[in-house]
C-alpha cells in the first residue's frame, strides 16, 4: 500500500527523491504547521507543498 505521501504527490517521482517528498505531509500533520524543515535533497519540491498546504487551508477557512 502507498503512503499517504506517495498516494498524494505521484508527480514527485522523478523530480525529487519520492521517499523524501513522502515524508513531508506526515511531518506536517504531526506539526500541525508547514513550519517544518524542508526536506534535504528536495528543497523546491519541499517548498511547493508547504506552500500548496497553506492555499488549501486558507480557501478552507473561508
Amino acid at each position: 500500500m502507498a503512503s499517504w505521501g506517495e498516494a498524494c504527490c505521484p508527480s514527485a517521482q522523478g523530480i525529487s527523491n519520492p521517499i523524501t517528498i513522502a515524508q513531508l505531509p506526515g511531518k506536517i500533520m504531526a506539526d500541525q504547521s508547514t513550519e517544518v524543515d524542508s526536506m534535504s535533497g528536495a528543497s523546491l519540491s519541499s517548498a511547493a507543498i508547504k506552500e500548496a498546504v497553506d492555499k488549501a487551508l486558507e480557501q478552507a477557512e473561508k
